[in-house]
């Protein structure tokens, strides 16, 4: 299983965590087991259209989204005219 995947199982995005906690095969083995026995519980669903948000169709920054500690920090320090 490759890290990326790995890390999509665990439901990690950062590289140091899964990297550090979860690298034994045989945990990954036994976790990827048990996702395999878990039910299909969506098979009756019907496709359906996608209907994506304004700012995701415009692949904007969510809205609700936090800025990160660098661009706060040179937004602090450039003030608008």
């Amino acid at each position: 299983m490759t890290k990326e995947d790995r890390a999509d199982l665990l439901g990690h995005g950062g590289d140091s965590e899964t990297s550090e906690r979860y690298c034994e095969p045989h945990e990954i083995a036994t976790l990827c087991e048990f996702v395999l026995k878990l039910p299909a519980v969506t098979t009756d669903l019907q496709p359906q259209e996608i209907n994506l948000l304004p700012w995701v169709l415009q692949k904007q920054v969510a809205p609700f989204s936090q800025p990160s500690r660098s661009k706060r920090a040179r937004s602090s320090s450039h003030p608008k005219a």
